[in-house]
């Protein structure tokens, strides 16, 4: 589906020539349709955190326009990107975030040990939702040229030394080849955990063998085959809308890291 889908939708437009600050004050004080932000991402998630309403002013506003939900970045209150959920251009094709502002910019939230990798505008508010620390880029493009971010070798660097990266990958091969570039950024290379959504899925798949019954090879021939027909693009925005207990989702990333330690 996501393979038909991507032949008809254009991915990650950015469009200049514009005043962003009109832009976001045509959008801000627009009320939000029902149902729009559940389509995003799951009730059970949404309801799990008692702070969600707040996130949701923080980041999320409606483009009457576009009839879309917009993802919007800031920098404490300057406007960096302001990206919409889906667009039209002028040909009346869908564009699947439409951006304004900058591509580059890194939304980040760094307070523990365990810093999530994160890609694209939904896994920013999944991450908020489930309060974790977390450095989310908006392309993988970005990463390809860390050496000269002036925002990552000036804030964002320096701070994440002694930490753990998990990087949760989306699947498919642009997103893997962010890998080397994270981890050349690092003095401990070894501090990357890299987690594929493929391996998500299989401690969902195993989560109730307490037991340890389920051999070693029984679970790399589940993967093998799950790999061939998970689909390209699968996110973890998609993992957590299939799995949608917010406290399973929990559990599962727990195991999984624990697992790659």
């Amino acid at each position: 589906f996501k393979a038909e889908l991507s032949k008809t939708i254009k991915f990650d437009v950015v469009t200049t020539s514009y005043n962003i600050e009109e832009i976001y004050n045509s959008m801000i004080n627009n009320s939000i349709p029902s149902g729009y932000i559940s389509e995003l991402f799951d009730l059970q998630i949404l309801e799990h955190n008692p702070r969600t309403k707040e996130i949701l002013k923080r980041f999320i506003c409606y483009s009457k326009i576009d009839d879309s939900i917009v993802i919007v970045l800031k920098d404490k209150e300057e406007i960096k990107t302001i990206a919409i959920n889906r667009a039209k251009d002028k040909e009346g094709n869908l564009i699947k975030w439409k951006t304004f502002g900058s591509k580059k910019y890194i939304q980040y939230k760094i307070k523990d040990d365990f810093v999530f990798i994160v890609y694209g505008m939904s896994e920013i508010i999944l991450c908020e939702l489930f309060d974790i620390s977390y450095i989310a880029f908006q392309s993988d493009s970005i990463t390809k040229n860390l050496q000269n971010h002036k925002q990552w070798n000036e804030g964002i660097k320096p701070m994440i030394q002694d930490k753990y990266l998990i990087l949760l990958l989306d699947n498919d091969i642009s997103c893997r080849e962010t890998i080397n570039p994270i981890k050349e950024e690092l003095e401990s290379p070894s501090n990357a955990i890299i987690i594929e959504m493929i391996d998500l899925l299989q401690t969902k798949a195993f989560l109730t063998d307490t037991t340890g019954i389920v051999s070693i090879e029984s679970r790399k021939k589940w993967q093998e085959h799950h790999n061939k027909i998970l689909d390209k693009g699968y996110d973890f925005k998609d993992f957590c809308n299939e799995v949608k207990n917010p406290q399973t989702i929990e559990e599962i990333l727990k195991n999984t890291i624990k697992a790659k330690l």
